[in-house]
């Protein structure tokens, strides 16, 4: 389980640094949602889930990704 993580972890991050400038703002398949608002709630997620099993500390992505 973890490779199949690690693959769609990464993936996920490839097609962040790929979008293009306007893209954040772009409709998702997610009715009311952009590209970016999408991004925000994955992100901000596994956070959370990361400072549950290690106890680092959450900190929230900044918003208005452009």
């Amino acid at each position: 389980m973890p490779e199949l993580y690690g693959r769609i972890a990464e993936r996920f991050g490839e097609l962040i640094i790929n979008c293009p400038q306007g893209g954040w703002k772009a409709a998702s398949p997610c009715p009311g949602w952009t590209a970016g608002d999408v991004v925000a709630h994955v992100v901000t997620n596994h956070r959370r889930a990361v400072t549950g099993l290690d106890g680092s500390g959450y900190s929230a992505p900044r918003r208005g990704l452009s």
